[in-house]
């Protein structure tokens, strides 16, 4: 599934060179990778500076420059940006606990054993690094089995009286509710939260099967067909560009489409381990008034990770709907990478 892993991650942000150094450790051939051989394969790159590190349009990060105006410079700013990596890593290896598929010992980071708990983290880190997986086909699977992920996540989240739907297109699940040309899912969602429409049936295309930045969508019913009751608005992204897709699911994206009595809450669903080393967001201005629920919210509220206890049995749940048997095959399989 995995392939392109001399390709440096880039961004300079450190979560993505941490996923980078995951993937490289999981596909060498002894399953091990030392500090040494992060900052090797990192200095191996002739397009390590800016140029790499801005080919994905993720808000750049410029306090993290890993390059250098002689060889020497390069050299020593690999090396230090190695043993950073590392230094995140253990804060991983903490909070992740016996569900993280690594760990640490003497400046090296090893593959551990299979568990469901650990295939989980491995989905959210292939969805992470989409970059690295060369197969159209094994990329649409990958985000659409991360929306069916999202979407039980959003329906755990939401009362018992809920109802919680797929609104955009999705290759392996049925949508149900919110089916065919966008202009009829529209209208079916203006009259289920009882709003009014604000648009014509001709502003969307007849060939129009998208779903206009909306992919999940909630509400809790109150009792009556009236207007206002609280609603929630999701987007799932596994993309550097989540960054600019948060305000498609927002309520200002919607206000052309209907009326809306108070705003939807916006959630952005993705599976980026978006974090510092303490635990705070990464980067706290890349969240635009939505609520982020990262790679550490979605194991802790998928059940998998509650408060540092692992529940194998809620992780085997997902065991077929995520196809670990295929996450784990990339095991070993990239040496030549490093």
């Amino acid at each position: 599934m995995l392939g392109g892993l001399h390709r440096l991650p880039g961004s300079p942000q450190l979560h993505r060179w941490a996923d980078w150094a995951e993937l490289l450790c999981l596909t060498s051939d002894s399953g091990v990778l030392s500090v040494a051989e992060l900052a090797e394969a990192a200095r191996r790159r002739n397009d390590v500076r800016s140029d790499e590190s801005s080919d994905e349009s993720e808000d750049a990060d410029t306090t993290e420059d890993v390059s250098g105006d002689s060889e020497a410079e390069l050299n020593d700013a690999q090396r230090a940006r190695a043993a950073e990596v590392f230094e995140y890593l253990q804060e991983r290896e903490r909070v992740y606990g016996a569900a993280y598929p690594f760990y640490l010992n003497q400046r090296r980071l090893y593959l551990t054993d299979i568990s469901d708990s650990r295939s989980l983290y491995l989905f959210l880190l292939h969805c992470s690094v989409l970059r690295y997986v060369p197969s159209a086909a094994d990329r649409t699977r990958l985000t659409a089995r991360f929306e069916e992920l999202s979407l039980e996540v959003l329906r755990a989240l939401m009362p018992p009286a809920a109802q919680v739907h797929l609104f955009g297109k999705n290759a392996e699940m049925q949508n149900g509710r919110y089916a065919g040309q966008l202009a009829d899912k529209l209208d079916r969602l203006v009259s289920d939260l009882g709003e009014q429409a604000r648009f014509d049936k001709t502003d969307f295309g007849p060939k129009d099967f998208g779903d206009n930045g909306l992919d999940l969508v909630a509400w809790v019913p109150m009792g009556d067909e009236l207007n206002g009751r609280p609603v929630v608005f999701g987007q799932c992204a596994c993309t550097p560009q989540w960054v600019s897709k948060q305000h498609t699911s927002s309520g200002a994206a919607f206000n052309e489409v209907m009326s809306q009595t108070v705003d939807p809450l916006n959630m952005c669903f993705i599976p980026f381990d978006f974090r510092r080393a303490d635990g705070a967001w990464y980067k706290r201005p890349s969240i635009h008034r939505s609520i982020p629920v990262d790679r550490r919210r979605l194991m802790s509220l998928s059940g998998v990770v509650k408060d540092g206890v692992i529940n194998e049995l809620t992780a085997s749940d997902w065991a077929e709907k995520l196809d670990y048997a295929a996450l784990n095959s990339s095991r070993g399989l990239a040496g030549k990478d490093l």
